[in-house]
Formats: C-alpha cells, sequence, structure tokens
C-alpha cells in the first residue's frame, strides 16, 4: 500500500518483483493449499473434521489425507518461516524509506515523528525514542504523554491504515481519561484490576471492574514444564507506575527437582483505556522437552474463573466453539468471558478450569513471547488486530507539520484489509468481513477513484461499485 502510494504521488517507483516474492510468502503464511484447501474439502473450517458439515456428511480428519495424501508440515512451516523472514525486511525497508521522506519539507527545520499505521482506526500508545520529558502533538492536538527510560510513551489516535506528523509543541495536554496505577502486587485502570503473588509471580485474580467478577483465579499465569515444580519468583521491579501505562517485572526460575530448570523475564503491562494486560515473556533457559508436543513442552496455564467456559477458536477471520482439550487458534481465543491473544503462540490445552498455552515444544529455541488476557470488545477478531497489528514510526529531521489521515478506510467496524497490490495503475484490495454475518460497508481512499468493482481472487468480475 505504502510502494503504490509513493508510485501514484511519484515519489517512487513501485517494486514489483519484491512483491510478487512477498505474495507468494503471504500465501504460504495464510495456508493455501496446505490448510483451506484441503480443510474446506473435508467439511468447513471448523477444526480438523469437527463442524457441522463434516458430522453430517460423516467425513472427518482423514478426509484430509485422503485429499492430500501423506503430508509432513514441518517442512511447509520450515520453508514459509523463511519466505516471511524475506518478505517482512523487504517490506520495513519500504515503509521505513517511505516514513523517511514523504513528509520531509526543506523548508522546515521542525524535528518530529512520522508514523504509517498498519490497521484500522485504534488508541494506541507509541514510543518517541529518545524524546523523554518533551512534549508532542498530533494535528495541532497537544498528546498525553509518559516517560519510558529515555524515551516517551504518548498517547494517539491513529487513523486506519494511516498516516501523520507528531511534532514538538509547548501547549500542555489535558488529562487522560483514564490513568493507570501500578504497585508491587497490582496493576489497575478504569476496565482492570490485576492482583499478584510476589512470592511466585503468578496473578491472583483479575478482575472485570464493571461488574466484580474475576476472569481469573488464583494461581494463573504460571509457568510449567513436565514435572516441574511451582514457580519462584527471584526479583519483582514495578518499572512505570502510570498514568498511561503501568508495568510489573518478574524474574521466575522453576525447576523439577532433578537439575532440570528454566529461567525467565516476564513484562505485565497495562494502559489506560485499555481491556487487556500484555505480557511479554523472554525465557533464557529452558529444559530439553520431547515426544507428545501437548503433553511434554514449556507453557503457561490460566485458571478460569468460569470452570465450565465455552471455548471459541480462531480460524483466519471467524471465531467458532471448539470443545476438545487439544487446540489450535491463531490470533485470539475467547473462553467465556475472558479474552487471550496470542502472536505466533497459538497452540492451548483444556483441562476444565485450566486453561493452557504452549510456548515451546520439541526442537524449538528459548526465545520471546508476546501475549495478552482480558475483556473482549464487541468484534473481538478484530480487537485481536489493533492489538497485534504494527504502528511504524520514524524520527524525522526536517518534517512538516500536516493533518493525519487515512489511506484506506471502511466506515464499517468489522471489515479489515488484508493486503493490498498495484497493477497498471489499479489498486487491488483483499479484504475480509469478520463478522457473523453480511456487513454493508462504504470504502474511501486517499485518492480520487475513477472506478471501482468487486472480483473474486482470480480477477473475475462480481460486481461494478458506486463511485
Amino acid at each position: 500500500l505504502i510502494d503504490a502510494l509513493a508510485t501514484i504521488h511519484g515519489t517512487g517507483n513501485y517494486q514489483a518483483p519484491d512483491h510478487e516474492s512477498n505474495w507468494e510468502a503471504l500465501t504460504h503464511y495464510q495456508g493455501h493449499g496446505t490448510y483451506i484447501v484441503p480443510y474446506y474439502q473435508s467439511g468447513g473450517f471448523l477444526g480438523p473434521g469437527d463442524s457441522p458439515t463434516s458430522r453430517r456428511l460423516r467425513r472427518g480428519n482423514h478426509n484430509v489425507a485422503e485429499y492430500l495424501g501423506p503430508v509432513d508440515f514441518r517442512q511447509v512451516k520450515q520453508v514459509t518461516d523463511i519466505l516471511m523472514t524475506k518478505a517482512n525486511d523487504q517490506a520495513n525497508k519500504v515503509i521505513k524509506k517511505h516514513l523517511a521522506t514523504s513528509l520531509k519539507s526543506t523548508h522546515s527545520d521542525t524535528e518530529g515523528f512520522s508514523f504509517y499505521n498498519f490497521s484500522t482506526a485504534r488508541q494506541r500508545l507509541l514510543r518517541l525514542t529518545g524524546a523523554a520529558g518533551k512534549a508532542f502533538e498530533l494535528d495541532k492536538q497537544p498528546l498525553a504523554s509518559q516517560d519510558d527510560g529515555e524515551d516517551l510513551l504518548v498517547d494517539v489516535s491513529l487513523p486506519a491504515y494511516g498516516r501523520g506528523a507528531i511534532v514538538p509543541t509547548k501547549q500542555k495536554a489535558s488529562s487522560p481519561a483514564d490513568s493507570v496505577s501500578a504497585g508491587a502486587d497490582f496493576l489497575e485502570n478504569g476496565l482492570l484490576r490485576i492482583e499478584f503473588d510476589p512470592q511466585s509471580g503468578t496473578i491472583c485474580k483479575m478482575v472485570d471492574k464493571s461488574n466484580g467478577n474475576e476472569l481469573l483465579v488464583d494461581n494463573s499465569h504460571a509457568f510449567y514444564f513436565p514435572q516441574s515444580e511451582q514457580q519462584v519468583c527471584l526479583n519483582s521491579t514495578v518499572q512505570l507506575n502510570g498514568p498511561l501505562r503501568g508495568r510489573i517485572a518478574f524474574e521466575i526460575e522453576l525447576t523439577d527437582g532433578k537439575g532440570s530448570i528454566c529461567r525467565l523475564t516476564t513484562r505485565v503491562s497495562l494502559d489506560a483505556g485499555q481491556p487487556v494486560a500484555t505480557f511479554e515473556t523472554d525465557i533464557m533457559q529452558t529444559p530439553d522437552v520431547a515426544g507428545n508436543q501437548w503433553n511434554n513442552h514449556l507453557g503457561v496455564r490460566f485458571e478460569l474463573a468460569e470452570v465450565t467456559a465455552e471455548i471459541s477458536t480462531s480460524h483466519f477471520n471467524v471465531l467458532e466453539p471448539f470443545h476438545h482439550r487439544q487446540i489450535y487458534s491463531s490470533y485470539l481465543l475467547l473462553a467465556g468471558d475472558t479474552l487471550f491473544l496470542n502472536t505466533g503462540n497459538e497452540f492451548y490445552t483444556r483441562d476444565d478450569g485450566a486453561l493452557s498455552n504452549i510456548l515451546i515444544m520439541e526442537n524449538e529455541a528459548a526465545r520471546h513471547f508476546q501475549y495478552a488476557v482480558g475483556l473482549p470488545e464487541t468484534n473481538p477478531v478484530m480487537q485481536s488486530r489493533k492489538w497485534s497489528q504494527p504502528c511504524f514510526i520514524e524520527a524525522i529531521s526536517e518534517i512538516e507539520p500536516q493533518t493525519c489521515h487515512s489511506l484506506i478506510h471502511f466506515d464499517s467496524n468489522d471489515v479489515e484489509l488484508l493486503s493490498c497490490r498495484f497493477h497498471e495503475g489499479t489498486l487491488l484490495l483483499r479484504i475480509a468481513n469478520t463478522s457473523a454475518s453480511k456487513v454493508k460497508t462504504d470504502l474511501q481512499t486517499f485518492g480520487a477513484i475513477n472506478s471501482a468493482s468487486i472480483t473474486t481472487l482470480a480477477n473475475s468480475l462480481l460486481e461494478t461499485l458506486t463511485v
């Protein structure tokens, strides 16, 4: 989208070969041919052989093997990881270059930051590197801020798939509508209160403040591996105490009494006005795990207050009930009134009121994980996108203050932009409806539109649209 914009405005040339290879990586990542087609053939998208269609037609998991033949999906994943890493690197370079030049002006000596939000409209804290102690504005409106070390966190209302310039100001921002407080054993904003056990680093309870209902109960966010004992918190630190973000860091160790040891650091943060707490966990040392991944792994367990909560799992842009112990759910999982978000750690197990998120399996390295838990919004799928999708930001020495604006905007909150291509002056947008019913929406773009139509992925015309 950014490359197409530069081409249309005459400030760049569309890098078609790069985008062709990126498109190939994306189709691998989304599972075309390895996931979507065989599961459609076997009865639907409700999980491995478990959908109303597959049950009615007496079709099941074996139909996938019949359709594809025997497949080792590990090789598919290895290729996909390589392709996606390369694609991400290429995309980041294009965006970084665009942000460094698109809002730059030789007539300005203002130092600021340009940003590009790849998501629907959302409220989010942005990190301005090296800007602690300074004040900034967007569209002539001062931004609420909070120092984080040498950096500055600013509370920004980001336009849908849009860009803008954040520039210094002498104005003082008004106090935020909501604020966060943090202590040695709690985090709290206007929506959630989370209490911790300082001795173990586990969560004692997570409470929905609107009604007092508990989402999680004692011994939640507890790490484990086969035969491991109760974790011990070696040290905890309140790193941030509001008003925009509260953050507590825990250094944790767990052993099995036989010499195996796991060491990790987990940082729990809660932002003003946000309905979920975010966990950033760095695994530094972990024992080897081997064999059945559903039993032998390093994971983190949450104790649900609603023991009989129904699980709904995600398959790209839909949420559907799932009633089995072994769970795969990309991006998000809904357990009754509790929302779980993930970025790659997509496997879970359910044992009565315990929901466990698998982090490290056989032959996987100790690494960084990011996930979140809290309250679901009206559309949890779109909520997960707003939480995980990136906002790129770049420091600019000669920035031109401009009104921030959307490049692509839908007036329905249920529609998302999946991907974009540009070909012979035509912008091709792949979009998805994330609701359970049909939606009607207007689409606005950054420039004038001559004509518009809906096509299949194979470019067959379905409908001509009114402009």
